[in-house]
């Protein structure tokens, strides 16, 4: 052992080391032996053992001889040793100065965390790499920032993929630029052909071939990072039948070209795998802001590049221990436009080739790469197709044809792209990622003002009015057929996103009517209270508009959803108001439902005195105009309001009544609260059979009409009818029977 006075620095393995921004600590950490000894080496004192140089030159991506851990003279037989243990990495790379077009495997970054949530996924790839039987690569394609790159440098890490292509494991990122020529070069030194000879190959062709014959049967994996077309991929593809090949793209088409059956998609993560690399890159912060830290991950779908630049940004906010400094970092980030532009510098052996060199890497520039390929037709549709709600929600193609006025290869043109997801037959999505960036290419509106001068709106948008004429008409299209109730509810977040643009200057009726056309839909499925503010929105525009017809139509809805919020008082104002508007304008439908909801709305509240004359009124109306269909309605009303006053032989008398009308005007939701009533007093009346074959009617028709809330109710009052008549299922099991 040489004292320090005696020991000559290894500078050379110094700046290995400090050339990759590593610690001693990570360096000691990867190989197994501590910061001291790690020390020592640097220093000279002492010379690593023959099994931790080839752990260093494995590690460092070196030779021995590059690292300046050649033996001393009195002992060649550990050089030779060494040199021969050498062989695999000396072929894996050229040198660190191979930069982004050779060959060198891109070693893992300081203080890389272990994958998150894709254990399966590089289970799978390893296991279909280590398949002798495989012909074709396997490529992984997902989203900009999926991750794609970090799952592949953990593969090409793995000290089993390592152990299976013992001949070593060659990189080359290509990005939409790649330099076929350089990359073959490279490749072929990393291969063992001499410098002289691939000199004298003068085509890609020629140097394909000469590396095919130096490569012969070794064993291989050869890496090609962010290819974008598939002629460059096919161009690197030289290795022997013993090689493998790992292909990342952003273009799935390109992947299913090249791989067919082995081209794996890599998707955003979970919420739970999200939520903890959140928790890993930034602890504090989530501990302190959970629900910040769930809200965040939402926003930005869980996709992995997003989540370690916010990860990374939130640690260093939460090293100051000034809880301001949290919250104000987490209000920024609450921004679309401030989360897709934080940034971070990468250092050049960790720089994508899609990217400018020495550029900062941030989900802007990494999806702006994609965009950019773009042209000017499939720039506008991605645009207007961001006006939809972003994923997990889906829109179907004819809606993205028309909100986009588009013909159908522009939207195929985006899927190649790897920018829109067509996730089942005739539906598409947009992650949100890529829908946030779409929104931020939108040219900046114009303001109108009401002519009073005092609110300012937005103009609308081309796209944003097409999307609001498409909702309208769709809307409008199935409002009064209940077997259509399941397309609404299917495209009721894009309904809903549409109305949510509607009511700007000189488009006030399109969100009265859209509101209008699916407020019944709203009612049937339990959906009330949710639309209250859609239909508030609504009123305020027809009372804008002095429209005293539309007001009153509203208003019954208003008050619907009021009620369903269980605010009867101010639902019974509502009704009270819109009364005095339809009776202004002769509207006698709206009339009597005004009629019959304020006075369930005042039976709610006690009331009966109040609410029986404004029944018999509306009962009195309806049969006077023959409104036939409101009457099931109205006597199911009078029926409620006489049993709460204790008049239960009058009551059931409206009820019977009124079902034989309901079902004669094919009123299938007064006909299945009827069946729910009638069933549930001959159950507590003791006669259980006939009970019994009410509460099956209701559930039958309530199953089949889609009405949920009313199901529920009538399968409880089902088990408790079954229950009490001694019969098995109990009432969680008729329940699922029922369903």
């Amino acid at each position: 052992m040489k004292t320090a006075a005696q020991a000559t620095p290894n500078h050379r393995l110094r700046q290995a080391r400090e050339s990759r921004g590593w610690s001693q600590e990570y360096l000691a950490e990867q190989i197994g032996v501590t910061a001291f000894t790690v020390g020592r080496w640097e220093r000279g004192v002492t010379l690593p053992t023959p099994h931790y140089r080839r752990k260093l030159s494995e590690v460092l991506l070196l030779s021995v001889r590059q690292l300046g851990l050649v033996a001393s003279p009195d002992r060649p037989h550990e050089e030779r040793a060494e040199l021969d243990g050498s062989t695999i990495a000396a072929s894996i790379s050229l040198s660190t100065n191979a930069g982004r077009s050779g060959a060198t495997v891109p070693p893992l970054p300081p203080h890389t965390l272990p994958l998150i949530g894709r254990n399966h996924l590089h289970a799978q790839i390893s296991a279909a790499l280590c398949d002798e039987t495989l012909s074709a690569p396997v490529t992984l394609y997902g989203l900009p920032g999926a991750g794609k790159t970090t799952l592949a440098g953990a593969i090409a890490h793995d000290p089993v993929i390592r152990q299976q292509f013992a001949d070593g494991i060659i990189w080359c990122g290509l990005g939409p630029e790649p330099g076929l020529r350089t990359h073959l070069l490279s490749l072929g030194m990393a291969v063992g052909v001499a410098q002289e000879e691939l000199a004298t190959c003068k085509t890609v062709e020629a140097l394909a071939k000469i590396i095919y014959a130096a490569i012969d049967s070794r064993r291989f994996l050869l890496v090609l990072d962010d290819v974008w077309r598939l002629e460059d991929a096919l161009a690197l593809c030289v290795g022997g039948p013993q090689c493998a090949y790992l292909v990342t793209t952003r273009f799935p088409e390109l992947a299913f070209q090249l791989s067919r059956d082995h081209a794996i998609m890599t998707p955003e993560l979970t919420l739970e795998s999200a939520l903890e690399l959140l928790q890993r890159l930034a602890p504090d912060a989530v501990s302190q802001e959970p629900e910040a830290a769930r809200k965040l991950v939402y926003a930005v779908g869980a996709l992995p590049l997003a989540l370690t630049l916010i990860g990374d940004y939130l640690y260093v906010q939460t090293r100051s221990n000034q809880p301001r400094r949290l919250h104000a970092a987490l209000a920024l980030l609450a921004n679309a436009e401030q989360r897709l532009q934080l940034a971070q510098p990468r250092s050049p052996l960790h720089q994508s080739p899609s990217l400018p060199a020495g550029g900062t890497l941030s989900l802007q520039a990494a999806i702006a790469v994609s965009a950019q390929s773009l042209n000017a037709p499939a720039h506008e549709a991605l645009s207007a197709l961001a006006l939809f709600p972003a994923k997990p929600n889906s829109f179907s193609e004819s809606a993205a044809l028309d909100v986009a006025n588009c013909a159908e290869d522009t939207l195929d043109v985006l899927a190649r792209a790897g920018l829109l997801e067509s996730n089942a037959p005739g539906r598409y999505s947009l992650h949100q990622t890529i829908a946030d960036y779409a929104r931020m290419q939108m040219s900046g509106d114009t303001v109108q003002r009401r002519n009073d001068g005092t609110e300012v709106f937005p103009a609308l948008t081309p796209a944003e009015a097409r999307y609001i004429a498409w909702a309208v008409t769709y809307a409008r299209e199935r409002a009064s057929d209940h077997t259509a109730y399941e397309s609404l509810e299917g495209e009721l977040a894009n309904l809903l996103g549409a109305l949510a643009l509607a009511g700007a200057p000189g488009d006030e009726k399109s969100l009265i009517e859209g509101t209008l056309a699916l407020a019944p839909f709203f009612e049937v499925r339990g959906f009330q209270a949710s639309a209250h503010e859609l239909l508030a929105r609504a009123y305020q525009a027809a009372q804008w508009l002095g429209d005293t017809a539309r007001s009153a139509q509203l208003l019954v809805h208003l008050g619907r959803a009021t009620a369903a919020a269980g605010d009867c008082k101010r639902a019974a104002e509502l009704y009270a108001q819109g009364l005095v508007f339809a009776e202004q304008v002769n509207d006698l439908p709206a009339t009597i439902r005004l009629l019959a909801y304020q006075g369930d709305a005042l039976t709610q509240l006690g009331r009966y005195r109040e609410a029986t004359p404004l029944l018999e009124r509306g009962l009195s109306l309806a049969t006077m105009h023959c409104q036939h269909a409101l009457l099931p309605m109205l006597l199911r009303l009078l029926g409620e309001a006489a049993d709460c006053e204790g008049r239960n032989i009058e009551a059931y008398s409206f009820y019977l009544r009124g079902l034989r009308f309901a079902r004669q005007q094919g009123d299938h939701e007064t006909t299945c609260a009827l069946l729910q009533i009638i069933g549930g007093k001959a159950t507590v009346a003791g006669d259980f059979h006939r009970g019994e074959r009410y509460l099956r009617e209701g559930v039958q028709l309530a199953r089949l009409s889609g009405y949920r809330q009313r199901l529920s109710a009538l399968v409880n009052n089902l088990g408790i009818t079954l229950t009490g008549r001694g019969v098995s299922p109990r009432p969680r099991s008729a329940y699922k029977k029922a369903c």
